[in-house]
């Protein structure tokens, strides 16, 4: 049983209780609900920003290695058989190559194999690309 007054109702004690607002445990798990989302939210980002930047570094790998065999291709000569090592600068990036000349079977062509690596501000290289391309004489 409990009477109506203006200011809220009163109980069989005679406490008076507001009826408006939320009660501190509502608010919490409504925090809590929020958290979890913008915890879910911030990951997928992250996620995707991490994919786009992968995507990246692989474009700019492939673009240092098609770049490498075609300025092999014009120099117009066959490359010296065995392996070389060379660094580069692409793309406000520093590139390192390891590059493997192989002998065919037809003495007029050479098999490159291209090793790009990228290296990161700090930390050790980081190998992004295996490139494989073939180069003639005529």
């Amino acid at each position: 049983m409990s009477l109506k007054t203006d200011s809220g109702s009163l109980n069989r004690i005679g406490v008076t209780r507001l009826s408006a607002g939320f009660t501190l445990l509502e608010v919490m798990v409504a925090l809590t609900i929020f958290a979890i989302v913008a915890v879910t939210i911030q990951k997928a980002n992250s996620q995707y920003v991490n994919s786009v930047l992968r995507i990246e570094h692989k474009t700019l790998a492939a673009l240092v290695a098609q770049n490498t065999i075609s300025e092999l291709r014009l120099s117009g000569k066959i490359p010296k058989i065995g392996q070389s090592k060379s660094n580069l600068d692409f793309a406000n990036i520093e590139w390192n190559l390891i590059t493997k000349v192989i002998a065919t079977q037809d003495p007029n062509m050479v098999r490159v194999e291209l090793e790009v690596f990228r290296r990161p501000d700090r930390g050790d290289a980081i190998k992004e690309l295996d490139f494989i391309g073939f180069i003639g004489r005529y």
